[in-house]
């Protein structure tokens, strides 16, 4: 069949919008047609920045948001920032090429003229904890396209803990024996290499059987600590605060006893972090085990709510850097996991420790909004990577129960902690908010994601399967369509949201249009659905010229009460000869 040209050209139209968010940005954002620019500040960056010091007359040192330009001259990867971070600035110049500072405040500082890496060295011993620092989250300026393969120069800052300074390590843990063994066999090692600071070790256990209690107790007896066991239901939060009531440390580090912990000098650095006046909790990378993919490296606090950012991700500390240093460098975070999270005590004590409303999930990223709220940011030290076995001990967050307990606890989480709900001071408004984002993606929300728009619903009369006809079977070529169901999920009582993918086997794509069919034996409804651009099953669906735009979703109002029995399907109709290929989801 030929080609449609205006047809292919609007299929190409809207593939490059799919695959170009920070262009959409662009032109959404700053209003401008053009991703063209030259090297230097942007053309508005002198009136944004006069303008702001006006308006923040108590702010003399503040920086911007900054972009790359490719060898075309064109704008690309944008680097959005993330609010005043002291530590970030003390392990790299997160300000960037971006940076501005008062002409008074410059003067007084003999900072006029000074520039780059000078700059940033005189910087870091002026800049404190408490200084108000400003941040404009516009693109302030356009960096040559060379620049794109330089690598930040990071550092690791080590600070001192009084001689006497006591850590309690507290380890909550029940029916695991062999985990526990392992993570006290490697945490002794590092103690016993450690005599600089002292450490006490606080076992909680809320119900281990007779045999396992038995082993444990031989455990606390060779590594000389302190076991509190009581039979009880599982509460994370309890568990973590009974051990702090026992606990006589400077500091409290949260261990959970599924992780293996490594590092000379690890638990120091730890401790003395913690101990910073301005700092609230301290938490470390984390892999999974059997090589170096990224559990952990501190949580964002995304308008979906706390998430895990690079998780899963392969890192290579050498090689590869995601996002400037987000796998690498000292970082501020709005919280760390509680796997291994570190806190000074009188600010344990003084927010009241651990909600014990919140048993199992969300109780950590609690426990650091409240810290933040009391003015301690929380820090993560990607240059300490501990290995943890995710969820042995309680298992995993997937069932059904599970999945209901985790949406009922992250309401706790914002009930009690409102301004927090889609805000956070470290991560970007402009980078992804509304959906599942592991790497740190140009938040522009596409007519797939925006939960604005719903689907045109109309009854039709059930149409038949057609997708295979007599001479396919008899070849055995397979069916002509297809159609999976990824997602199906009633929100909010109000409507149905669907997402899968739907393709012909062997015409082009773009030729047809497509609608979700949705059945209860009796009705039949057409509804229009949302193109989504799906990278993965282009890879996997080879035998086409157009298979990038086969992802869809649908948000169907009303009709909720069908969804226990609905039969979904989709219909392919030709956008010239009218023809319709109908096939249906097993």
């Amino acid at each position: 069949m030929a080609e449609n040209s205006s047809l292919l050209e609007q299929y190409k139209k809207e593939l490059h919008m799919q695959t170009h968010p920070y262009e959409m940005w662009i032109k959404r954002n700053e209003r401008k047609d053009s991703i063209a620019a030259s090297p230097g500040p942007s053309e508005d960056a002198e009136a944004i920045v006069a303008e702001y010091f006006e308006t923040h007359p108590d702010v003399d040192i503040c920086y911007g948001d900054e972009d790359y330009l490719d060898k075309d001259g064109n704008r690309t990867e944008p680097w959005f920032k993330p609010d005043f971070s002291y530590d970030t600035f003390m392990s790299f110049n997160y300000f960037g090429s971006a940076v501005v500072l008062r002409d008074s405040f410059a003067r007084m500082k003999y900072l006029r003229g000074v520039t780059g890496e000078k700059l940033y060295k005189e910087l870091t011993s002026i800049v404190t904890p408490d200084m108000k620092v400003g941040h404009i989250d516009k693109i302030l300026y356009h960096n040559p396209h060379y620049k794109l393969s330089e690598d930040h120069k990071y550092v690791y800052p080590k600070y001192d803990a009084a001689p006497d300074t006591l850590v309690s390590i507290i380890i909550p843990s029940k029916d695991h024996p062999e985990l526990l063994e392992n993570c006290l066999g490697t945490l002794d090692k590092l103690i016993q290499s450690e005599h600089r600071i002292l450490f006490e070790i606080i076992i909680v256990d809320n119900g281990s059987n007779e045999e396992n209690k038995a082993k444990v107790t031989e455990l606390c007896d060779k590594y000389k600590a302190k076991y509190l066991y009581k039979e009880e239901e599982f509460n994370f939060s309890r568990m973590c605060n009974k051990g702090a009531k026992e606990a006589n440390g400077d500091v409290l580090f949260f261990l959970n006893d599924d992780v293996t912990v490594h590092g000379e000098d690890s638990l120091y650095n730890i401790a003395a972090h913690a101990l910073k006046k301005h700092v609230g909790a301290v938490g470390v990378k984390l892999y999974y085990p059997g090589g170096f993919k990224i559990q952990h490296c501190g949580i964002t606090n995304m308008g979906v709510g706390p998430a895990h950012k690079l998780g899963g991700l392969e890192d290579d500390r050498n090689l590869i850097d995601y996002y400037h240093g987000r796998n690498k460098a000292v970082y501020n975070v709005i919280a760390v996991t509680g796997a291994a999270l570190a806190v000074e005590k009188k600010k344990f004590d003084n927010i009241g420790g651990f909600c014990e409303e919140l048993a199992v999930a969300y109780n950590d990223v609690d426990l650091c909004f409240s810290l933040y709220e009391e003015g301690y940011v929380s820090v993560v030290r990607n240059d300490i990577a501990y290995i943890h076995h995710e969820s042995v001990s309680r298992g995993s967050d997937e069932t059904g129960s599970k999945q209901a307990r985790l949406l009922e606890e992250r309401e706790i989480l914002y009930a009690r902690h409102p301004a927090f709900d889609g805000y956070d001071p470290f991560y970007s408004k402009h980078l992804v908010q509304n959906r599942l984002d592991g790497e740190y993606n140009v938040e522009y929300v596409y007519p797939h994601e925006d939960n604005s728009l719903l689907s045109d619903v109309t009854e039709i009369s059930t149409p038949s399967d057609n997708s295979y006809g007599l001479e396919r079977k008899a070849l055995r070529k397979g069916p002509k369509a297809l159609v999976f169901i990824d997602v199906i999920r009633q929100l909010d009582n109000e409507y149905i949201y669907v997402e899968g993918w739907g393709s012909l086997t062997d015409q082009d794509n773009y030729m047809y249009e497509r609608y979700l069919l949705m059945t209860d034996g009796n009705k039949c409804y057409q509804i229009s659905v949302f193109d989504k651009y799906r990278e993965d099953i282009a890879r996997a669906i080879k035998i086409q010229k157009y298979p990038y735009l086969t992802g869809f979703t649908a948000r169907i109002q009303g009709y909720t009460m069908l969804l226990s029995k609905a039969k979904f399907g989709m219909m392919f109709v030709h956008k010239e000869t009218g023809k319709k290929t109908i096939v249906y989801s097993n």
